[in-house]
């Protein structure tokens, strides 16, 4: 189930008691969001509620509390938002290391434990499993860890020791959860003691010394104010800025060379230190600052939604309706849903992320392309499909599994090969005069081995993404898994890669996708094929399978040259005029015409100052300070 997004949404939930279907605050919360214009919904429950006596006992018997869960996805789901579930809080005893609470923190005095790798694991699993898209409905976000991992009122050591344990459970659950809802995006947990941004460097070194960046979609932050005198309380720009914390994440994942999208998973004022009025002023700042990220903050949650006088959070920017009284709105909530109709989407120039873009596989050959199949773009449940074969008999070596199947003999080459012109393709214009950015995709494919006498073999499986211009291929990317074991049982297969370059699409340009195997190891018969799964049939309503087994998750795309970011120089780097050892940009340096562009290093010029059209000149400048910062990188 594929929802559109935009940068927006809440965070709320239920973390303080078990919570039972049906939830008239689950109903109200959504139906608020929507009219806010939000896409998102972060809903927490927590773990100790659906599984208090640690045994893993989720679906039956006395730990039963799983249904307002499903609930909140059954609703979330009917309201057309995307859905964010947070694993957090596992049963046990963080200081005595019982229940689920078992790795220890290397050298913590007194010992602290964070979640066991394995129950994280299984959990988190559980919960893609049980959301993928089935009679329960769709999930399209797992945030493992939620503020578990930098606990507030533990010591300064086990608490930054969290950004290693949080990468070492996302290590543990990644690959399962993409198995089990290849669409679903993983978040990592929050860096929370935001206000000290030495703790939060420690607290990142960590995370990413450990690699928890390969094994999530996302990280996240949380921002909060409190003190001051009311009602003014703490403004945004006294102490730590958010504009701070999110530049400070960003160096961080600059310096590991990592490129990640960054979510505020919660912020906001409560009423306890400001009034309404400031409550407003202070949380549009915190979206102006978020918005204007370039690109590094890519969704903002605001907490929170659906207080009540007897049992409120300050943080609420409303109370009652679902509990009988008139629902009320603070100044806020209005403020909000203008600043989403007036910005409802962050340019990468200040902010995000365009929608995810989904193609489908299908079985339908290509209007423009005879020997491939079509791509479509929608999904729907219960899609007419069918399987194709390709030959591979007992062979080894590098092939291709094709769109339309084939009994032709495997290829059998010694090396990976170019396009052949037999994947799946996207006859469309959808994609002309538009970009791909830069960003996670991720294939879903399903393979089994058939034949009579077939077994298992061992491969190394290819996702590879092309623009195609007349017959010429070039490469945007490419999803790998290496040394699989191909089943005579269907496998769903979920590799994924990062770009770090948008893909501009002119006219007559299309996107090809094809899926290269290189067997290593086969002992079948002569007459074993590979079997390509679930390719849709539905040539009527030109749907693809609405289950992650056959699709191509892409960052996302936008208008061409419509939101080129300006380049963003290295500190000591200049950009305007003059002759510094350093130089892109704009202006009148030595002998160029005005307003021309170029690039100088060292006192020497490269290339020459001329006037071209801005946008293809600000594509030219950041790809000659990429190549820059590769080299500066490495000395």
């Amino acid at each position: 189930m594929t929802i559109p997004d935009n940068p927006y949404g809440a965070t709320c939930g239920a973390l303080s008691a078990p919570q039972a279907s049906p939830q008239a605050k689950a109903q109200q919360v959504c139906n608020d969001l929507v009219s806010q214009g939000c896409a998102w919904l972060r809903w927490q429950i927590a773990w100790k509620f659906i599984d208090p006596g640690a045994n893993g006992n989720y679906t039956t018997g006395a730990n039963l509390t799983l249904t307002g869960m499903d609930d909140i996805v059954t609703r979330a789901n009917a309201a057309g938002l995307n859905l964010c579930l947070s694993i957090e809080q596992p049963p046990g005893d963080n200081s005595a290391g019982t229940g689920y609470c078992t790795q220890l923190v290397t050298g913590s005095s007194p010992a602290y434990y964070y979640a066991s790798q394995s129950k994280t694991h299984d959990f988190a699993k559980f919960i893609a499993t049980r959301y993928n898209g089935g009679a329960r409905g769709t999930v399209q976000c797992i945030d493992i860890g939620n503020e578990d991992y930098d606990p507030v009122s533990t010591p300064e050591y086990p608490r930054v020791q969290g950004g290693k344990y949080l990468a070492l459970n996302l290590n543990a659950s990644y690959a399962d959860i993409k198995a089990a809802n290849p669409s679903c995006l993983v978040l990592a947990g929050c860096v929370l003691q935001t206000s000290d941004l030495a703790h939060l460097d420690s607290w990142m070194q960590n995370f990413l010394n450990n690699n928890g960046h390969l094994y999530c979609d996302a990280i996240q932050f949380h921002f909060y104010r409190s003190g001051g005198t009311p009602p003014i309380g703490k403004p945004p720009d006294q102490g730590t800025t958010i504009t701070q914390v999110w530049q400070e994440i960003s160096a961080q994942l600059s310096s590991f060379s990592v490129t990640k999208q960054v979510w505020c998973g919660e912020c906001g004022y409560g009423v306890d230190s400001v009034d309404q009025a400031h409550q407003s002023q202070y949380m549009l700042e915190e979206y102006d600052s978020m918005s204007g990220s370039n690109g590094v903050v890519t969704h903002a949650f605001y907490y929170t939604l659906g207080g009540q006088n007897t049992t409120n959070d300050d943080h609420t920017i409303t109370q009652h309706g679902y509990d009988g009284p008139t629902e009320t709105f603070n100044t806020v909530f209005n403020a909000i849903t203008n600043y989403i109709t007036n910005k409802p989407q962050w340019t990468t120039t200040g902010g995000v992320t365009p929608s995810l873009f989904t193609v489908y596989l299908t079985a339908q050959a290509s209007s423009t392309l005879g020997t491939a199949n079509t791509l479509y773009t929608s999904s729907s449940a219960n899609t007419p499909n069918q399987n194709n074969d390709t030959k591979i008999g007992a062979a080894t070596g590098w092939g291709e599994i094709t769109a339309q199947g084939t009994a032709s003999a495997w290829a059998a080459l010694g090396a990976e090969f170019n396009p052949t012109g037999k994947g799946f393709f996207l006859d469309p214009t959808t994609l002309e005069g538009q970009q791909i950015i830069a960003g996670v995709w991720t294939a879903g494919f399903r393979l089994n081995v058939v034949g009579t006498g077939a077994v298992a073999l061992t491969s190394d499986l290819y996702c590879r993404a092309w623009k195609y211009s007349g017959g010429v291929y070039t490469l945007i990317a490419k999803c790998a898994l290496s040394a699989q074991s191909v089943k005579t049982t269907k496998t769903t297969f979920t590799p994924n890669v990062t770009t770090v370059l948008d893909t501009s699409f002119g006219v007559g340009d299309k996107l090809y996708i094809d899926y290269p195997a290189h067997i290593t190891a086969n002992s079948n018969p002569g007459t074993t094929s590979i079997r390509f799964n679930d390719l849709s049939t539905d040539s009527a309503g030109q749907t693809g399978e609405d289950t992650g087994y056959s699709q191509l998750v892409t960052p996302g795309y936008q208008a061409a040259g419509s939101n080129v970011p300006p380049p963003q120089y290295p500190s000591g780097y200049q950009t305007g005029t003059g002759n510094p050892g350093f130089q892109v940009g704009t202006g009148n340096p030595g002998s160029g015409p005005s307003g021309g562009h170029g690039i100088y290093t060292n006192q020497q010029k490269i290339g020459n100052w001329v006037q071209s059209p801005p946008s293809l000149l600000r594509t030219l400048e950041q790809d000659i300070y990429r190549l820059f910062k590769w080299f500066e990188d490495r000395l």
